[in-house]
């Protein structure tokens, strides 16, 4: 495993585009990965990304095989931290402080069609859909882990839309609301909360959500 962090030039105009349309930074990542063709770069490579908080724009890139930087657009980056190979161990019973910016949804079928409704509250409305803190002690569930505590912030990718909770797409915009957690988990079983980190949590990995991050 490799993570990276970037440092992005705020006065290249690519930068900017991709800043403002999420899919458009998901392609320019691509370019520092070989893939064989006909292959999706991000499920080949396991690539999960996220924008960091700072006085600068920054990335954060996790990666199963390691990237080369020097293959994005010159000028793109201000400097690169990495790519820094790591090693995933864990024990049961371990406490971890941990950061996710998710994109909580729950799928629902509606009129025969499947629908991913975006999970934004933290309390419980009157169409009876969870909050994004029973999704996320869903998620627990499903990784092997509890959370032990947290605060959470709106995060709102840019261009997003939604309205009462359901995330729509348009032809120019990507659509993705999400929330990011900041806390501390205890692990109840290892080896998924390693798979965890490996794949990433929750949907819309390809425009910079379900990067789980760990450290003691």
């Amino acid at each position: 495993m490799y993570l990276s962090k970037l440092l992005l030039n705020r006065h290249s105009r690519a930068v900017q585009t991709d800043l403002a349309h999420p899919y458009e930074l998901h392609r320019t990542l691509a370019r520092a990965f070989e893939t064989p063709e006909g292959t999706a770069y991000r499920e080949h490579h396991g690539v999960l990304f996220r924008a960091e908080e700072g006085a600068a724009p920054a990335l954060l890139v996790q990666s199963h095989t390691k990237p080369d930087w020097g293959a994005l657009p010159a000028g793109y980056l201000d400097r690169a931290h990495g790519p820094k190979p790591f090693e995933l161990r864990f024990g049961e019973g371990q406490t971890l402080r941990f950061r996710l910016v998710a994109n909580p949804t729950k799928t629902v079928v509606r009129d025969g069609k499947k629908r991913h409704l975006g999970l934004f509250r933290d309390q419980p409305g009157e169409d009876g859909l969870p909050t994004y803190w029973d999704w996320l002690t869903q998620q627990g569930t499903r990784y092997g882990f509890e959370v032990v505590e947290a605060r959470d912030q709106p995060f709102r990718a840019p261009g997003s839309r939604c309205r009462n909770g359901h995330a729509f797409r348009s032809k120019t915009r990507i659509p993705f609301v999400g929330v990011q957690f900041d806390g501390w988990l205890r692990v109840t079983d290892a080896e998924r909360v390693a798979e965890a980190v490996r794949s990433g949590i929750g949907r819309s990995k390809a425009f910079g959500f379900g990067l789980l991050s760990l450290a003691r």
